[in-house]
């Protein structure tokens, strides 16, 4: 009877270990399928940056939500952008200005309690692109 009792524990114990394994497992690729998306998301940004004014780059920011995985569920994308001007010589480029474009790509998933993250690591895709404007008429 003692053995049975300890083979029951063992095993117990082993089914333990693999649920928590596959719930890590599931975690992990929750946060690659969110940070793919928030890439997909960031390069159509850069994108549109790179057919737009630079007056209207602001005008771009905004959010949306995502359903990728339950679709009672819905992840948030909010899409940020900052640009300078690079210090270049002023002989490199005499027929339009340069400018170095950052898109950050912040997500929350709306189901999760803010307190409850732990382990969730970082949620945000930052991509930066050099972009060329012609003042050409």
């Amino acid at each position: 009877m003692g053995e049975v009792v300890l083979a029951m524990a063992l095993l117990l114990i082993f089914i333990v270990f693999l649920a928590g394994l596959f719930l890590r497992l599931f975690q992990s690729s929750s946060k690659g399928l969110d940070s793919s998306i928030a890439l997909g998301i960031a390069e159509s940004a850069l994108s549109q940056v790179n057919d737009a004014a630079p007056s209207t780059w602001p005008t771009l920011m905004g959010s949306q939500g995502v359903t990728n995985r339950d679709p009672r569920t819905t992840a948030e994308f909010v899409t940020e952008y900052a640009y300078s001007q690079p210090s270049l010589p002023p002989d490199a480029i005499d027929m339009g200005d340069v400018y170095e474009v950052t898109v950050a790509v912040y997500w929350m998933d709306q189901s999760r309690v803010a307190g409850n993250r732990r382990d969730y690591g970082r949620q945000s895709v930052r991509l930066s692109r050099l972009v060329y404007v012609s003042n050409m008429k």
